[in-house]
């Protein structure tokens, strides 16, 4: 099962997943979003719009926190938030291989 944990705040987002799908399908759904995610935060990193550090300690561990300009917040929540849906509907389509905190 695949844990992901979502923290919004005033000054940062903040994104974890972690452990192993038993699904490949799902596993790969999820590879596929969050790696989506952080290529586009190291786009808005590289224009300035945001800090942003993130840790992939090993497969299926991914950590990922981003402070956004005040400019970007928006932007930056809606990238998060995107991603948060379609890990939500993985989970709805794929019962018992989501568990959200």
């Amino acid at each position: 099962m695949t844990r992901v944990t979502y923290d919004d705040t005033k000054i940062y987002q903040q994104l974890t997943l972690s452990g192993h799908a038993e699904d490949k399908i799902v596993c790969a759904g999820i590879s596929a979003i969050s790696q989506t995610l952080i290529a586009n935060l190291l786009r808005e990193e590289s224009r300035e719009q945001i800090r942003f550090q993130w840790n992939m300690s090993e497969p299926g561990e991914i950590w990922m926190r981003a402070w956004p300009t005040d400019e970007a917040k928006d932007t930056i929540r809606g990238m998060f938030r995107f991603t948060m849906e379609g890990l939500k509907h993985i989970a709805e389509d794929y019962p018992g291989n989501i568990e959200f905190k």
